[in-house]
């Protein structure tokens, strides 16, 4: 019994070493639309609003609508 729960953990140590290291770099896609914004790769500080948006403000631990975005082709 012995022999065999040591050897499952040696193949599960194994298996998750092989498994857990990979080359492979996860990717993104170039856009990436979040919320009504499009986010760009390397993008800093400014999004484009893709549809109109109602912006809110934090005022006294509520949301509280400030103003409207309108999108324009």
């Amino acid at each position: 019994m012995k022999k065999l729960l040591m050897t499952f953990g040696v193949l599960l140590f194994v298996l998750s070493i092989l498994l857990g290291t990979s080359s492979k770099q996860a990717f993104a896609h170039h856009n990436v639309i979040w919320g009504n914004m499009l986010v760009k790769k390397d993008q800093i500080g400014k999004v484009d609003i893709k549809k109109n948006t109602n912006i809110y403000k934090m005022k006294n631990k509520k949301l509280v609508y400030y103003k409207k975005v309108v999108f324009c082709k």
